[in-house]
């Protein structure tokens, strides 16, 4: 293509951007930079590359593909998913990498290596629409690719989504969709050259060299340089703010409306699966994010909540999904099995833990020790585990200080209680003093 020349036709375009990035760059910037530095080098551009496709730029916490077949670009979505699955679960400890990935396939402009255009612009506006680890796809692409690949796509119906004039068609498959499909591979190796590689890798050294010499500035210029036609990538669509709203308006009736905006934008930039709570009676709230799945980060809140509140609580969002009330304006309660639970001590009948907590020395160890001891438990995720006290009395007291003394208990909503006097679960009593005299 001659430079400067302008060149039109049909591509299918992939967009993928990082769930929860700002949130991971506030926290640990250079760790961010250097994990997602990693999966590019290692997993994500070999990958791209072996299924025909171009990475036309870096967003900084996401990028835009270019392929010439919407089943490659579709194939190489899910391949990119089900890759990235894998290696979170493997590289414990690390910030997971999480990507929602948007497919559409549609008229662009080609100019000076780069592309423009609605097709462009629907593959944004889409991308937010699939669940984190999962990929949403337009009704053009599906059509398609249907006869081609047997994937259960959930037919999400026409959405209207920002700047574009018609509501848009959508598909989706949720990232539990993807883990069970077979494992989709590119017909090139990546040791192979296929058609326009040395552009991208060309791209891809410069990334590169860019992150390590300046850290986060690359993201940020590449942000602020962006084309109009990929502007606004990270907007969550405004029918989500919209029904947390009405729903926050029904549920928490007082809760002041700047209160509001920020539950709704810290439950939009949680990390992947999250979920968000509501104790009716109490008229409170609680959400978590972070966790493995949509059901474990249900099941998470739903604890945590009940413990906090004292009342079996009810699910009003999870991920993406924003669940209705009834006729009546009520949502359903749970009451939770392991809130009640009053028996021995056992890892498996703790509440709202953290696998990091259960895993840990003193936990796993706890019911073996002999002599006085005591665990305190709070919503926040906070198990503090004494042993070897002088009398049992300290030994509880000594648990609820400990749990009390907690950073993150001094920050969050709810009191510490006793979870376990001696190999006795007495969380139901919920105690905040001592029971032993």
């Amino acid at each position: 293509m001659t430079e400067g020349a302008v060149v039109r036709k049909l591509a299918a375009i992939l967009m993928a951007d990082v769930v929860g990035y700002s949130r991971m760059m506030a926290t640990d910037e250079v760790g961010t930079l250097e994990i997602l530095t990693r999966h590019r080098k290692e997993f994500i551009d070999p990958t791209i590359l072996s299924f025909d496709g171009r990475i036309v730029k870096n967003t900084g916490d996401g990028f835009l593909l270019e392929f010439p077949s919407a089943v490659e670009a579709v194939r190489c979505a899910v391949a990119l998913q089900q890759g990235m699955a894998s290696r979170n679960a493997e590289l414990a400890g690390e910030p997971m990498i999480v990507f929602r990935i948007g497919v559409n396939i549609g008229d662009v402009i080609f100019q000076d290596n780069d592309i423009f255009g609605n097709g462009v612009n629907v593959a944004a506006r889409i991308e937010p629409l699939a669940d984190a680890g999962g990929v949403a796809i337009s009704r053009s692409t599906h059509e398609q690719v249907r006869d081609r690949l047997n994937f259960p796509f959930e037919d999400k119906g026409e959405i209207e989504v920002k700047n574009i004039d018609r509501p848009i068609g959508v598909l989706t498959l949720s990232q539990s969709m993807i883990v069970g499909l077979a494992p989709q591979t590119g017909s090139l190796s990546p040791s192979a050259k296929p058609r326009r590689s040395k552009w991208a890798l060309l791209v891809y050294v410069v990334v590169a060299v860019g992150l390590l010499i300046s850290g986060s500035g690359l993201a940020i210029w590449l942000k602020g340089n962006a084309l109009s036609s990929v502007a606004d990538v990270r907007t969550t669509p405004a029918s989500l703010d919209e029904q947390l709203r009405t729903n926050l308006a029904i549920a928490l009736p007082e809760l002041p409306k700047p209160d509001v905006e920020k539950l709704i934008n810290d439950y939009k930039e949680g990390g992947v699966h999250r979920s968000l709570a509501i104790a009716p009676q109490a008229k409170e709230h609680r959400w978590t994010a972070d966790w493995p799945t949509r059901d474990v980060a249900e099941e998470q809140v739903l604890e945590r909540c009940q413990m906090t509140y004292g009342e079996p609580c009810a699910v009003i969002a999870s991920d993406e999904t924003v669940i209705s009330p009834d006729g009546t304006n009520h949502w359903t309660t749970r009451d939770m099995e392991r809130l009640q639970y009053n028996k021995h001590f056992s890892t498996k009948r703790i509440p709202g833990m953290r696998p990091s907590i259960l895993s840990r020395p003193d936990v796993l160890g706890y019911q073996a020790q002999t002599g006085p001891k005591a665990i305190a438990i709070h919503p926040q995720g906070i198990f503090s585990v004494v042993t070897g006290a002088a009398t049992q009395h300290q030994a509880e007291e000594q648990a609820l200080k400990q749990c009390l003394d907690d950073p993150a208990r001094k920050k969050a909503v709810g009191h510490c209680l006793l979870y376990a006097v001696g190999n006795q679960v007495v969380l139901p009593l919920r105690r905040t003093r001592p029971i032993t005299d």
